[in-house]
């Protein structure tokens, strides 16, 4: 029983195939990135309707209480 061998050559199947990966890696990275600063855009802006919510229910607060005070 012979055993098995490794030849260590280079081929351009090689080279391709490391292309392909390299460049689906960098695609993939790409995506990634974009996908996550629309993400963080997506969350600035929700922080921001959430602090503009706050305001409007504190004031709200502020307009009941002083209903409340005028009707004693």
């Amino acid at each position: 029983m012979t055993q098995p061998t490794i030849t260590k050559t280079v081929s351009l199947g090689t080279i391709l195939n490391l292309a392909t990966i390299l460049t689906s890696l960098a695609f993939a990275w790409g995506q990634l990135n974009t996908r996550i600063s629309v993400t963080e855009e997506t969350i600035s802006r929700l922080d921001g309707r959430v602090v503009t919510l706050d305001d409007f229910q504190r004031r709200e607060d502020q307009i009941d209480r002083s209903r409340l005070a005028a009707c004693q």
